[in-house]
């Protein structure tokens, strides 16, 4: 589920709104400066050709100044590619720039050799301005809200329409508004065995979404897995497919992994739209949305007193000095790579 909506909260209530379930929003001490955020993710239709790719990148992660903490998925996208993907969290900016300069990732990732062979290679590194930031989540040891300082405290402002907006400081005084006029037309361009290099516009969102049905049991795990993740998976692959009909430039549902690659019983959705707006929209009146929504609410009735089903997310609004994306020798599909900016 990529937002919590309603047509409940403070507009309607006034201050007494009182959420129908506890959640967290994440805020952070001094220790988090300018966090980076950077997926690094391998695609190749050659499995075994991927898992070999795969202890090299690993290996530049473990270097001096490498992530903080980090996250593995994998999943199947639109042209039958699997995709192994790291999620790599630095919760600040100088220790993200030291390990550019000094683990050797850089000169590997743009040497000529990358650009042969079956295996692409791609990053996507967002600066983080914690007021253009907003995570929610049942239990906050997901993403970047692993790094909170208020981890026992819950938030009045969610589970309504809005909410996401509310928390995200700079919404207060800034529309957030896309850099562009329109949505990007489709660019017929050569991306495999070249290096492409593409700058997300400025306001762009960017959300991470996560489920986890760990400690989910018996009736309740059988309606999750049997009513509410089929209608999950149909919403992203509607937003895999069909992309510009909800101002939407790419969507991944990832199934999440352990270190060793083992599957875990979680999955995450990652997707960039357009503009905060564009997501707020997709979320409130689209029926893929609305079909999410209402099977989880159902849920939640079905199962008054079980919480165990952990569901977060962080939304990000990229400024208009993130770095480039670079895609080495990926299919036209992958991330931005589709639109002409």
């Amino acid at each position: 589920m990529l937002t919590g909506a309603s047509s409940f909260g403070p507009h309607g209530s006034g201050a007494h709104w009182d959420p129908p379930y506890p959640a967290h929003s994440s805020l952070f001490g001094s220790e988090v400066r300018d966090p980076v955020i950077s997926y690094v993710g391998l695609q190749s239709r050659s499995e075994s050709d991927l898992w070999d790719a795969l202890p090299c990148v690993r290996l530049f992660l473990e270097a001096a100044s490498g992530p903080d903490f980090e996250e593995y998925s994998g999943y199947r996208d639109a042209r039958d590619f699997t995709n192994e993907v790291f999620a790599c969290y630095w919760l600040d900016r100088a220790r993200h720039d030291a390990w550019l300069r000094s683990s050797g990732f850089v000169e590997w990732l743009e040497h000529p050799d990358r650009l042969g062979g079956k295996v692409g290679i791609w990053q996507e590194t967002i600066h983080v301005s914690l007021d253009r930031m907003e995570t929610i989540a049942g239990q906050p040891d997901y993403g970047i809200a692993r790094a909170a300082l208020n981890k026992g405290d819950t938030t009045r402002a969610h589970a309504y329409f809005g909410s996401m907006r509310h928390r995200i400081g700079a919404a207060s005084r800034d529309g957030l508004e896309s850099s562009l006029a329109t949505f990007p037309l489709e660019a017929a361009r050569l991306t495999c065995g070249l290096l492409v290099r593409v700058l997300p516009p400025a306001n762009m969102a960017v959300i991470r979404s996560g489920q986890d049905w760990g400690a989910v049991q018996d009736d309740e795990l059988r309606t999750y897995l049997g009513e509410v993740h089929p209608k999950l998976v149909q919403g992203m692959e509607f937003l895999r497919d069909y992309p510009a009909d909800a101002g939407c430039y790419s969507c991944r549902f990832m199934m999440e992994q352990g270190p060793d690659r083992k599957p875990t019983k979680r999955s995450s959705g990652f997707a960039m739209f357009l503009s905060l707006r564009h997501l707020e929209k997709w979320s409130r009146s689209h029926p893929t949305h609305l079909a999410i929504f209402e099977s989880f609410w159902a849920m939640v009735r079905k199962y008054e007193n079980a919480r165990n089903l952990r569901l977060w997310h962080e939304v990000i609004v990229v400024g208009d000095e993130n770095p480039e994306f670079i895609y080495v020798n990926c299919h036209d599909r992958t991330g931005l790579l589709r639109w002409s900016f």
